[in-house]
């Protein structure tokens, strides 16, 4: 059930981004599950029709995928070569935290603690 949960939840990503972004030429893939390749082959055929898959290499071989893409966002805010990916995505203009979306009992308490 846990299975069928998670590429559920895959597939689900996927077509609510499609929405969003209907003329993607592809859909990347990344993360520790993605390195086993049984996961990996069940979600591109999975994902096969909402277009090609592909996985994501990085570009550092003991740093995780997360801290790669936080370390090419912070080149591209620099003014690097990733600034352009940056501009796009409109990084710079966010705003707010992510306990501003925290809908649970709490969550005021904490945002007082946390955010002052």
């Amino acid at each position: 059930m846990a299975w069928e949960a998670l590429l559920e939840g895959v597939c689900k990503a996927v077509a609510a981004e499609r929405v969003v972004v209907p003329h993607a030429r592809e859909i990347l893939v990344s993360g520790r599950l993605c390195r086993v390749e049984k996961i990996l082959q069940e979600i591109v055929k999975r994902l096969a029709p909402f277009g090609p898959v592909r996985r994501v290499q990085g570009f550092a071989s003991i740093a995780k995928e997360a801290a790669q893409g936080a370390a090419l966002i912070a080149e591209g805010l620099a003014g690097g070569q990733h600034q352009e990916l940056v501009e796009v995505m409109e990084i710079n203009k966010a705003r707010g935290t992510v306990l501003d979306y925290l809908y649970i009992q709490g969550a005021e308490a904490l945002r007082q603690k946390v955010l002052g």
